[in-house]
């Protein structure tokens, strides 16, 4: 009761004035789903000063677009199983509004590219936010940061950055996907491109996802949170043949989101301490560098 009368507290500030410094520091701990909606809308600078009739209007407007026959069958197939796997969000939306919620997302931003993994994470907007309405704003608010975060690095960079990771971190496990044959394609590149919705549980996707919001380069954290999975499932994943790990990596358990973040944290300040004393040691043996 306490956690929720704080966050009530800061959204409901006088004179609209939320303190966002103030609200990351709460959320970093996870965000009450009371207050989820209102609180990423927040972070992501959707103030309720650029809410009007008119931009939820358009909004209906933008997700009636009308796309190839093909492309909505496709997506319809995938957004019937996910509502049959999440029962709450079926309750906000129905098939035909998530269709086309998925579809507008698509029309507005051309580099968008349809893949199944995009229906999960509109889905999960769609369970975070009060009205189905807001979620065509704050998924473009969610891809537009990743886009910035990522700048010129491409998809496949930020994958060879995570299996560089791996086989730092978790040599043993390298061994035992490489002994497999199971490619990266198959799981690793689905858990960048998607932020693992398509992966992980839907409340540990939304729990995992406040964390990125709460941190001004939360972003940052994703490849060290995809790690610290592995890390966490390594010993499971030990006498799994080829298929069994795809299936485990494409449908993992719930996790304790809390201890990922705190793994992914360590992993990561592991990571920025090696490189410090690698440019160190570079600098030591070639004194230009100074």
């Amino acid at each position: 009761a306490t956690r929720l009368a704080k966050f009530q507290e800061m959204l409901q500030a006088e004179e609209s004035y939320v303190d966002i410094v103030q609200l990351r520091e709460a959320s970093r701990s996870g965000i009450p789903e009371k207050f989820r909606g209102e609180v990423w809308k927040n972070l992501l600078g959707i103030y309720p000063s650029m809410e009007s009739k008119d931009r939820i209007e358009d909004t209906k407007t933008q997700t009636s677009v009308e796309y190839d026959p093909e492309l909505a069958k496709e997506i319809t197939e995938e957004a019937t199983s996910f509502l049959e796997r999440h029962p709450s969000v079926k309750k906000k939306t129905s098939l035909g509004r998530l269709v086309r919620l998925v579809g507008s997302v698509i029309h507005s931003r051309p580099k968008i590219q349809y893949r199944p993994g995009l229906v999960h994470m509109v889905g999960s907007v769609v369970a975070a936010v009060d009205h189905w309405v807001d979620t065509p704003n704050v998924f473009l608010r969610i891809y537009d940061l990743k886009t910035t975060y990522m700048g010129s690095h491409s998809i496949g960079e930020e994958l060879a950055q995570l299996l560089a990771l791996v086989r730092r971190f978790l040599p043993s496990l390298r061994r035992v996907l490489i002994n497999e044959d199971l490619s990266p394609n198959r799981w690793a590149l689905p858990w960048i491109q998607n932020l693992l919705s398509d992966s992980l549980p839907l409340s540990c996707t939304l729990r995992l996802w406040d964390a990125y919001l709460s941190e001004s380069d939360g972003w940052k954290l994703h490849k060290f949170v995809c790690l610290a999975i592995l890390a966490t499932l390594e010993e499971e994943m030990q006498e799994m043949d080829r298929e069994e790990l795809h299936c485990f990596l494409r449908h993992l358990p719930a996790l304790d989101v809390e201890l990922l973040i705190l793994r992914a944290k360590n992993m990561q300040e592991g990571e920025a301490a090696n490189a410090t004393s690698m440019l160190d040691r570079k600098a030591i043996s070639n004194p230009s560098l100074l």
